[in-house]
């Protein structure tokens, strides 16, 4: 089985080499134990150097990391008798 890294690199396409390379290095930060706080500051660094192309996959890799919490989240706390009645 893919892991949700592997799935993503397999299925998105990047605008470009640079925003897959900066999206794989954020991405294994995350899994690694960073912040997304940290991971902001480094996106503001590279903002404030006009390397747009980093903060597209920093911030990519953010959103990435926000959505399969949240999609986790929802997995495995979804109880349909609270979302649907039954007829």
């Amino acid at each position: 089985m893919l892991s949700a890294l592997d799935y993503t690199l397999n299925n998105l396409a990047f605008r470009n080499n640079v925003v897959k390379e900066y999206f794989i290095l954020a991405a294994n930060d995350i899994i690694g134990g960073a912040s997304l706080g940290e991971l902001h500051h480094s996106l503001n660094l590279f903002e404030e150097l006009e390397d747009y192309d980093e903060c597209e996959g920093i911030l990519l890799a953010c959103e990435w990391s926000t959505l399969i919490s949240f999609t986790n989240y929802l997995t495995k706390n979804y109880e349909p008798h609270i979302y649907f009645r039954e007829s």
